[in-house]
């Protein structure tokens, strides 16, 4: 491997040089003594490319020097990587660059800090076998916007430091094959518009969601109970595994998945149990951040899925009973309307088939007035009640007085 100074590889781009392979770039010194004259930022712009419109391709090089990227349009070049089997060991950063075309990092080690901002990726983008040993960023600035992926993105990666996603834009997404450390990785206001697949993943607590959309993300398979959901939305009934099995997909959509090499749910494996069981997590997860109203949408869907799914014909109707008399258990109105309902009902069966009240047997009609009809109705009313829950106070002596009551006892 070649070594150069920034000094030598700064001529080498301005003489022309676009493709690099099997370099190590390294500081230059200002003077042959003078350790306080390193210079080891390597900033690559329109001052050293005189095209803003150019190519790079970088192939086993070890960059011993903070690597700087900002104001250029990049094209893919006859080389079919933009970067692979390359080291960086101090900062690395792209500021308000354009990638046009398709580009791929494979191989690739950030041993220092990455920052990706206010950039934007035209064509498919590859992070392969890429690891982020420290922090990583794709920011959102100000000025200039936040950074955009307009095609295809592939993360097969490994996070293993800081990561924050500020406001970013992607169109697809696939982080099947990535690996999270565990320092805190954020996904903050990000925008997921056709499809972002968080399949296969062990998600921990450090993962944080903030004000994100996640009606077109796949956390099938995926164990993410302990992940932080804070301010997220998500269209019941509309979650992408759903319309993926339902057939509910629009065009572009459908595009995108058979981009991935996905043509329908068997390439996915989807089927309803991995439908409720992502529903069961996402419950429990807003269960325990106290988000109790979604949560408590989330196990209706949950238990309309389940019994829609459900073979067993008992286990079905047992689940149908439960929605009708307390909506599974989140509607304590229709439980109470149930219970008085019943206890009303039972009632007017004692009142007709008759109460044994201080020897008398009471029968709807046979008193002689209103007063005393409505007297005879509350009697039953407390003797129903009490057949409920056995008070055995003052109205322990209403007996049953017919065997057709007995029976309803």
């Amino acid at each position: 491997m070649d070594e150069l100074g920034i000094r030598e590889f700064t001529n080498k781009l301005l003489e022309g040089q676009r493709v690099f392979e099997n370099l190590k770039i390294n500081p230059s010194f200002d003077s042959p003594i003078g350790y306080y004259d390193k210079n080891d930022f390597m900033t690559i712009n329109p001052n050293v490319i005189r095209n803003e419109k150019e190519y790079l391709s970088f192939v086993n090089c070890e960059f011993n020097v903070n690597f700087y990227i900002s104001d250029l349009e990049l094209f893919g070049s006859s080389e079919p990587f933009f970067l692979k089997n390359s080291v960086f060991n101090k900062d690395v950063s792209f500021f308000r660059c354009i990638f046009n075309e398709d580009f791929t990092f494979e191989d690739i080690d950030f041993n220092a800090k990455c920052f990706v901002d206010s950039c934007s990726f035209k064509g498919t983008v590859c992070f392969n076998n890429v690891t982020f040993f420290k922090k990583v960023t794709f920011n959102y600035n100000r000025t200039t916007g936040p950074t955009i992926f307009e095609d295809n993105v592939y993360f097969n990666s490994a996070f293993k430091g800081l990561t924050y996603f500020d406001k970013t834009i992607f169109r697809n997404v696939d982080f099947r094959g990535s690996t999270f450390g565990s320092e805190n990785i954020t996904f903050n206001s990000c925008s997921f518009e056709l499809i972002a697949l968080f399949r296969e993943l062990n998600l921990g607590n450090n993962i944080h969601f903030n004000d994100c959309e996640l009606t077109n993300c796949s956390f099938s398979k995926s164990f993410f109970e302990n992940t932080r959901f804070e301010n997220c939305d998500l269209q019941l009934g509309k979650l992408l595994d759903e319309r993926i099995l339902n057939g509910e997909l629009d065009k572009p959509t459908i595009d995108a998945l058979n981009s991935y090499g996905i043509h329908s749910s068997i390439d996915l494996f989807i089927d309803y149990d991995n439908i409720i069981n992502t529903y069961r997590q996402f419950e429990i997860n807003f269960d325990n951040y106290k988000d109790y109203e979604l949560a408590g949408e989330i196990h209706k869907r949950r238990y309309d899925l389940q019994k829609n799914a459900e073979k067993n014909r008992v286990k079905k109707v047992f689940i149908t009973f439960y929605k009708w008399f307390s909506n599974y258990g989140e509607d304590y109105t229709k439980s109470l309307f149930w219970i008085v309902g019943i206890l009303v009902g039972f009632s007017f069966v004692y009142l007709f088939t008759g109460i044994k009240y201080d020897e008398a047997v009471i029968y709807w009609g046979k008193a002689g007035n209103t007063y005393s009809r409505i007297n005879d109705l509350c009697s039953a009313f407390l003797y129903s009640l009490n057949s409920s829950v056995p008070f055995r106070r003052e109205i322990e002596h209403l007996k049953s007085a017919s065997g057709f009551t007995s029976f309803f006892l």
